[in-house]
């Protein structure tokens, strides 16, 4: 979407392939999620750095990129996964399961056996004993 409305805003019409937007919005959120956790280049094993450090690096380059009008890469895409993913890591789960929770709830009490209350550890579904504190 934002490599779209970028086109669009600067005229210039180039084809984009691939899911790299995707792809950069999962390792944005990574990323965001565990900034401190190291990585490395897989050709260059000696060289390691953090993850929030890459992140920091990919969007600079994208950004230059996408001033410079470079055209190699999608740049507008990457940048579009990046704030993507770094959103949903820091809002939007929350935003998200907050609204489909009493839904996913509500359908785990209609598939259990024996209806509402049958969760484990209380309830019509606990069957027979077994358990500790149960003869």
């Amino acid at each position: 979407m934002v490599s779209y409305v970028c086109k669009t805003a600067t005229r210039r019409f180039y084809p984009s392939l691939g899911a790299s937007g995707a792809v950069m919005a999962v390792l944005a959120a990574v990323c965001t999620k565990v900034p401190e956790a190291k990585l490395g280049i897989i050709f260059l094993p000696m060289i390691t750095f953090t993850a929030g450090n890459a992140l920091k690096a990919l969007v600079a380059m994208d950004m230059a990129g996408l001033v410079l009008g470079w055209r190699l890469f999608d740049h507008a895409a990457h940048l579009g996964g990046a704030l993507f993913g770094v959103w949903y890591v820091t809002y939007g789960h929350k935003l998200i399961w907050r609204r489909t929770e009493p839904l996913v709830k509500l359908w785990h009490d209609l598939r259990s056996p024996g209806g509402r209350g049958s969760r484990p550890g209380g309830g019509s579904g606990v069957r027979g004993g077994g358990g500790p504190g149960h003869q």
